[in-house]
C-alpha cells in the first residue's frame, strides 16, 4: 500500500476485507478465515462484510490515540 492508501484506509470508519488484508499485509483468504474464527472484528450486513477501522488499528497497536 502506498502512503496515500494507508491514510485513506485510516480515515474511513469501515473498510472492505480486501483493503484490510492489504493494510495488514496478509492474504484475503487468511483475513476471511480470521473473521470467521472471530479473531478479527467485522460487521455483517447481508452478504457484505465490513471491518471497523478503529478496532483493527487498536488490535495492531497502530491507533493514533
Amino acid at each position: 500500500m502506498t502512503a496515500a492508501e494507508i491514510r485513506a484506509y485510516k480515515t474511513r470508519p469501515t473498510n472492505s476485507v480486501k483493503d484490510t488484508a492489504r493494510f495488514m499485509g496478509v492474504g484475503i483468504k487468511e483475513t476471511y478465515s480470521a473473521i470467521h474464527r472471530n479473531e478479527l472484528p467485522a460487521l455483517r450486513l447481508g452478504r457484505t462484510i465490513l471491518v471497523p477501522t478503529a478496532k483493527i488499528l487498536a488490535l495492531l497497536g497502530a491507533d493514533e490515540t
